[in-house]
């Protein structure tokens, strides 16, 4: 059972930290007590399902998502496998250039973020 517990308490801390929330703004969205809280994260806190269920809505998920212990595959975005198709048909100098076209453009973006 304590297995369980750290695998659901790890998952919440993933998904508190994805959606950039903090411990206490958690805490805060569930009413929970923050110690409370950090205890469940920890995996420290046999929990019932109704504070299961605040943290979930809190975290505006589903229990699927909580219970999906295995990395999700990165399924590449459409743009990216259409480029990649139309790449196929250029030659090597083509592809090139338009790899660094895109190289440049995430450069520029970067740039543009650390302002």
């Amino acid at each position: 059972m304590k297995d369980l517990q750290q695998k659901i308490g790890d998952r919440l801390r993933q998904l508190r930290l994805e959606q950039e929330y903090s411990l206490e703004e958690l805490a805060y969205r569930a009413e929970l007590n923050t110690a409370h809280l950090s205890k469940i994260e920890r995996g420290e806190l046999n929990f019932t399902l109704a504070t299961l269920e605040k943290v979930v809505t809190a975290l505006d998920t589903s229990f699927t998502e909580v219970f999906t212990f295995e990395p999700k595959e990165e399924v590449p975005e459409p743009y990216l496998l259409k480029t990649a198709a139309c790449m196929k048909d250029l030659t090597l100098k083509e592809r090139e250039h338009v790899y660094r076209t895109a190289r440049i453009l995430a450069q520029k973006k970067q740039i543009k973020k650390d302002l």
